[in-house]
């Protein structure tokens, strides 16, 4: 028997067309993944305004709590002072 060295037209177009289809499958995966990726970073931008807006709160919070703190030191110190005075 010779030795096959080339494919036949069968087996040609049964290779193309499995090639087709994986070049087709591995297009809608990059789709999907593009898709995703896309919603990954919205997802991704949503979460860090989530965070700047904390951040926000949490140095305000922070500055109240200061201020309160003064306040109450200030009502202590007259408190004493009209004690002994």
């Amino acid at each position: 028997m010779p030795k096959k060295d080339r494919l036949d037209n069968k087996d040609r177009k049964a290779f193309r067309n499995k090639f087709e289809k994986e070049k087709e499958e591995n297009e809608d995966l990059a789709k999907i993944i593009s898709e995703r990726n896309i919603i990954i970073g919205e997802k991704e931008e949503t979460l860090l305004n989530i965070l700047k807006r904390l951040q926000s709160e949490l140095t305000e919070v922070s500055r109240l709590s200061r201020k309160a703190k003064k306040l109450v030191q200030g009502e202590l110190m007259k408190g004493r002072t009209n004690k002994t005075g």
